[in-house]
């Protein structure tokens, strides 16, 4: 609302308060087609954690390594997320959205037809890119599109969604490796994926505002390197008995990162806002955040493996 308007005793519009706002409903499809994209993301997760015993079993491989379908899932999709407001400026909104299904779509259909370990974990890593470039436009269109009173409702949507994922995948998982087998984890996704896509195609709006999109390759490499590093020194850290290959490793891969940050501070338009980690609530909020969703993952990923190669429990 303008100060004219204000002066003039002028009440604010629901237009005014968000420019450009949707209809309820069709804003409602939009969260829905998004969000529906996100929860497959993170059921894909934590349901395969379920399998990773038998993984392990049907590729002879060691959790260090079956442990990868995870954590290269995640690395990729860090690496992913800050090149959102890049995309989000440059690209039609729908169009990102159709190349986001696409994406999941053809890492799922991988992921179904996976024949040894190596094609299992490219499926992952397409998977991300699609979960990369859908879950950063879930936000950007809500706080574009949604009337400002609206905005805290479909917030609450898209954290219901990250919420129940965790919690329906292990026994959506457990249900399949019983019954079938852990290629279907995948196939039962493929539905989804295309309603997810119906409605997104008809109803995603565009939120281009003219504006310049800015990517700097340099920080995408540097933190890309950075912490893959930093993941490589973790997960063979027990292999290399700790030494010097995990110090190498480990001290290389935090001096790219101080590289990266350094770089950072000097950009007048940084791919991470360093800058903001100076606010002490800031940072506080992002540990407490870091410690509790590591202890989430970590929890998901090694308690299935303990139960059935460790305790002799079956999926079920």
């Amino acid at each position: 609302m303008s100060i004219h308007d204000k002066q003039q005793g002028k009440p604010e519009t629901q237009a005014g308060r968000s420019s450009g706002a949707m209809s309820e409903g069709r804003l409602t499809v939009v969260v829905v087609a998004l969000s529906l994209l996100t929860f497959l993301g993170i059921l894909s997760e934590t349901s395969l954690n379920i399998a990773y015993s038998t993984l392990m079993a049907e590729f002879s491989i060691s959790a260090d390594v079956v442990q990868w379908l995870t954590t290269g899932y995640l690395l990729l999709l860090s690496v992913a997320i800050p090149t959102s407001p890049f995309m989000v400026r440059t690209f039609p909104t729908k169009a990102l959205f159709v190349t986001a299904v696409v994406l999941f779509s053809a890492g799922t259909l991988v992921g179904a037809l996976g024949l040894n370990f190596p094609m299992l974990l490219a499926a992952r890593l397409i998977m991300a890119l699609g979960t990369g470039v859908s879950l950063p436009l879930l936000t950007n269109i809500i706080l574009d599109k949604a009337p400002f009173h609206k905005r805290g409702m479909m917030l609450g949507l898209v954290s219901l969604v990250t919420c129940a994922a965790p919690a329906i995948g292990p026994v959506f998982g457990g249900l399949v490796m019983e019954f079938l087998n852990w290629h279907w984890i995948f196939y039962a996704m493929m539905p989804f994926l295309l309603i997810s896509f119906v409605l997104g195609a008809i109803t995603v709006p565009d939120i281009r505002h003219g504006e310049k999109g800015y990517l700097s390759l340099p920080s995408l490499l540097l933190i890309a390197l950075g912490l893959a590093g930093l993941i490589v020194a973790a997960s063979f850290f027990a292999q290399w008995n700790g030494d010097w290959r995990f110090w190498t490793v480990l001290i290389g891969a935090v001096l790219v990162l101080a590289v990266f940050a350094a770089l950072q501070l000097r950009m007048e338009h940084p791919l991470v806002e360093i800058r903001t980690f100076g606010y002490p609530g800031f940072s506080l909020g992002m540990l407490i955040l870091l410690m509790s969703s590591g202890g989430v993952l970590a929890v998901n990923f090694l308690l299935p493996i303990l139960l059935q190669r460790g305790m002799g429990h079956t999926s079920m």
